[in-house]
C-alpha cells in the first residue's frame, strides 16, 4: 500500500470518527444528520456539476435524483 494510500484510509477513518461523534453529541442526532446531507447536497452539487460535460449531467441526472432522495429517505 502506498503512503498516499494509507494516508486516505486513516482521513477517512478519522473524520467518519468526528462525524459519529457529532452525531451522537448533537440535541436531534436525526435533524443533524438530515441537515448536513442536506447542506452538502447543496454545497457540492453547483461545483460537481461545473465540473462536468452537459452530455455526462444528462446522463447521470436519474441517478443524481435517485441518490438524493434514498438519502433524504433514508
Amino acid at each position: 500500500m502506498t503512503g498516499a494510500a494509507l494516508a486516505l484510509v486513516i482521513t477517512a477513518a478519522v473524520s467518519h470518527a468526528f462525524w459519529n461523534a457529532l452525531a451522537k453529541r448533537a440535541h436531534n442526532p436525526l435533524v443533524f444528520v438530515w441537515s448536513s446531507v442536506s447542506l452538502a447536497t447543496v454545497l457540492l452539487g453547483g461545483p460537481s456539476m461545473m465540473l462536468a460535460r452537459a452530455d455526462e449531467i444528462l446522463a447521470a441526472l436519474p441517478f443524481l435524483v435517485a441518490t438524493i432522495l434514498l438519502h433524504a429517505l433514508y
